[in-house]
């Protein structure tokens, strides 16, 4: 069966092809420090050793020359403090990587908002990488991003880890806590502008503007803010009848940061809920600033924030392993109620992906809180001569002055996005000529090209078909290409050969008539937009 994320396929069956060399290799890197299977067995098994080491089995070196097996956790852990090597690197010797998770974490639906892993971690992997043309002029009006970069071969990408003290935090927005809607859809993915961590919260005389991420003991929300007469928050949506709770700030709510950049699908939208809990008024709890007991607890309070039950999550993980074709990734409800139960982690690095996958976790905090660092201090990274070999890719990534210019410009760019394009863009080899520079058009406020700065197209859609049963600010959006060169995008339809077009652009008519073909053609339909958000509060 044909998996729709192949990307994610694709890292882990090249790391498989490589089996076969897999024992040879981690003789190679055992004798890099002087030690041989045999060595490591005993250590492994040598009483009161630091640090302290799990047991490897016996005949480990004939187990590795099985493709089916796959080292536990541990025993990769205590390889790792054997050779001190960094966790991390020893997951790609065999072919494993945690930044599975963010991709999951990016393609999952869920029901309520939750935090992505923007901290990617994990090994390297082939990308198709982008080499300037030509500096990119954003004063230029609707652009395919084909004018400023192209594709060059494979390069070896190494993780790009934010930093603990970044500014910025990425959601996803639920279906059931929409608070935002129609100012931000369901599935949509925001970026948070963080507040400073020594900026105490004042009452303002009226409630400040914009979009924000706000805390509270049922999970996150992004919401617009009301004030009440008695100082404290109210939770406002403008559209849906959500209950306008009061929390009060510190104590029963943390106000993190504003929303100021949403990437939108338009292609597949789904339609918000109101659940029960929170269409009625509910007495707002104490925020629990206690930090988790054991890792069970840890894991407990990331379901909780979730929304998910053990016979749903299990169900996700189904869907998981379904998808990647590995029934190593399915997680029984009594094994997630094991995991909650038990203070330790689960020997299968597999499940360990699933679980964090699903509950919306960051791999790097679990295994830190459960006192297994991927990369603990004083550690050296492993050569690139001991990673598999990756014939796909010619040389490591140089920096891009394209990326450089837009994270000057716009901030934090979301690079754990990168391997999730195919995906979320339904284009298969998702690429710069399915997107475009779209930062000068001047679109309608309640329009989704309202402070639009890309747009992710569709090409294979060239026959503009309006949809009956949406609004008008709700119809599918398509990029035309006139006869003289320049781009136009709007809502569109095909009458008789004649494109009648709705162009988005303040400085253009409200409805053009093109001939097909002669006067302009469709270019491929609007599934995706990178939008910034204003502050207004209208």
């Amino acid at each position: 069966m044909a998996s729709p994320w192949p990307c994610t396929v694709g890292i882990m069956r090249s790391s498989r092809s490589s089996e076969d060399s897999r024992t040879a290799r981690i003789q190679k890197i055992l004798a890099s420090r002087g030690l041989t299977f045999a060595d490591a067995y005993h250590a492994s098994r040598t009483p009161g050793s630091t640090p302290s080491l799990y047991p490897l089995p016996r005949h480990f070196r004939r187990a590795l020359d099985d493709p089916r097996f796959v080292p536990t956790l541990y025993h990769l852990l205590t390889l790792s403090r054997l050779t001190r090597y960094p966790l991390a690197d020893w997951l790609a010797v065999v072919g494993l990587s945690f930044a599975e998770v963010a991709r999951l974490q990016t393609l999952l639906p869920t029901d309520r908002t939750v935090e992505l892993d923007a901290q990617t971690c994990g090994s390297r992997h082939a990308v198709g990488w982008l080499e300037e043309s030509r500096a990119p002029d954003f004063a230029a009006p609707l652009t395919p991003l084909t004018s400023w970069l192209g594709l060059t071969p494979a390069r070896i990408s190494h993780p790009v880890r934010m930093s603990p003290r970044s500014s910025y935090r990425f959601v996803k927005i639920g279906t059931e806590d929409a608070f935002a809607f129609p100012d931000l859809l369901p599935g949509s993915i925001v970026r948070i502008r963080l507040r400073p961590a020594n900026k105490n919260f004042t009452t303002p005389a009226a409630p400040p503007s914009g979009v924000f991420l706000v805390e509270h003991s049922e999970g996150l929300v992004c919401t617009r803010l009301g004030q009440a007469s008695n100082g404290k928050l109210v939770l406002c949506s403008r559209r849906l009848p959500y209950a306008p709770v009061e929390l009060q700030p510190r104590t029963e709510a943390i106000l993190h940061g504003r929303a100021d950049l949403e990437l939108r699908m338009l292609g597949n939208t789904e339609n918000p809920v109101v659940p029960p809990r929170l269409g009625r008024f509910w007495t707002p709890a104490k925020l629990c600033d206690a930090p988790p007991r054991d890792t069970g607890e840890f894991i407990r309070r990331a379901r909780r924030r979730s929304g998910l039950t053990f016979r749903e999550a299990a169900k996700r993980t189904r869907q998981i392993a379904k998808r990647l074709e590995d029934a190593r990734y399915y997680c029984a409800p009594a094994t997630l109620s094991d995991l909650e139960a038990a203070n330790r982690l689960p020997r299968n690095i597999h499940k360990i992906i699933s679980v964090c996958a699903v509950y919306f976790l960051s791999p790097a905090l679990l295994l830190n809180f459960a006192g297994v660092p991927l990369e603990a201090p004083g550690y050296r990274r492993l050569p690139e001569k001991f990673l598999p070999a990756m014939p796909a890719a010619t040389t490591r990534l140089k920096p891009s002055a394209f990326f450089k210019a837009i994270e000057k410009r716009f901030g934090r760019i979301p690079y754990f996005l990168g391997p999730s394009l195919a995906h979320l863009f339904p284009v298969p080899g998702f690429s710069p000529r399915d997107a475009f520079w779209a930062g000068t058009l001047r679109a309608p406020k309640r329009s989704a090209l309202a402070g639009a700065l890309f747009l992710g197209l569709d090409r294979r859609q060239k026959f503009p078909r309006p949809s009956l049963s949406s609004p008008a600010s709700q119809q599918p959006l398509y990029v035309l290409l006139r006869r003289d060169g320049t781009y136009l995008c709007g809502s569109c339809t095909l009458e008789n050969s004649v494109l009648i077009l709705r162009p988005c652009q303040a400085d253009q008519p409200k409805v053009l008539r093109l001939r097909n073909h002669v006067e302009a053609e469709v270019v491929g339909r609007v599934t995706a937009v990178l939008r910034q958000l204003r502050r207004s509060s209208d």
